[in-house]
């Protein structure tokens, strides 16, 4: 029935909307309330809020990404749910396609859809609160946004996959601690053999705070000023290899 690659594709992707489809949307929804009830709180007391708009996509982008991140492989909580995904009838790489379909494409597209599709709605709501004033998003701003839906997934994301196929629970936590592990060592390096990253920082400075500090200037600086460089390095090596250890993980448990 499912003769060729696309179409078995195809298949294990409306499996996975099926699953998914009501925590995408529905983180999605709820995130367009809060930005409502943002809006209207008096409490906040605003005078001017020019990026508001700008702010609260980076955030709920952010924060639906993680959820569909979260729930990249749940299976490996449980063993029979395991057996019943590596038991498909299909390619390793298009059931490891089909997964990274939701974090890394459907959730920044129809998030994005969900947010311009409300943002009159928002508008409106800006504009009936006295002292709240914000301008509506014009095209260079929808255009930003759309970078940001792009680049989020992407250049972040991609660090969080390997460990969604290591850790059975909780692979978001663990994750992010082992890249915090990995910061943490390289500012230690820097300190260590007195790198020009660590040399960022004040002289007076020799704690671990200030390798820290340095460390995180000189990435910052990296990717402001040589942002060339700073693509070519993620685009031809961190994505790739974050992607590839990751298919290569989840093909390893169907062996």
């Amino acid at each position: 029935m499912y003769s060729n690659s696309f179409s078995r594709l195809a298949y294990l992707i409306k499996i996975e909307w099926g699953k998914k489809w009501k925590s995408l949307i529905g983180s999605a929804l709820i995130y367009m309330m809060v930005i409502i009830v943002a809006i209207m709180n008096p409490a906040q007391k605003l005078s001017i809020a020019i990026d508001f708009f700008v702010i609260h996509f980076v955030i709920g982008l952010t924060l639906v990404f993680a959820t569909q991140l979260f729930l990249l492989f749940p299976e490996w909580s449980a063993p029979f749910k395991t057996i019943q995904l590596l038991q498909l009838p299909a390619k390793p790489v298009e059931k490891y396609l089909a997964k990274l379909c939701f974090p890394f494409l459907f959730a920044p597209v129809v998030f994005t859809l969900i947010f311009l599709v409300f943002r009159p709605v928002f508008l409106q709501a800006a504009l009936a609160v006295k002292g709240f004033m914000t301008y509506p998003l014009y095209q260079e701003d929808i255009n930003a946004l759309l970078q940001v839906a792009l680049i989020v997934p992407l250049f972040v994301g991609v660090l969080f996959v390997p460990g969604a196929l290591i850790f059975k629970k909780v692979h978001l936590l663990f994750s992010f601690l082992f890249c915090l592990l990995l910061f943490v060592l390289a500012g230690l390096t820097a300190q260590a053999f007195q790198l020009p990253a660590y040399l960022t920082a004040s002289p007076s400075d020799q704690s671990i705070f200030g390798a820290m500090e340095a460390q995180l200037f000189s990435v910052v600086y990296f990717f402001q000023f040589k942002r060339i460089y700073a693509t070519l390095l993620w685009c031809s090596g961190i994505i790739p290899i974050m992607l590839c250890s990751g298919y290569f993980l989840f093909k390893q448990r169907e062996i």
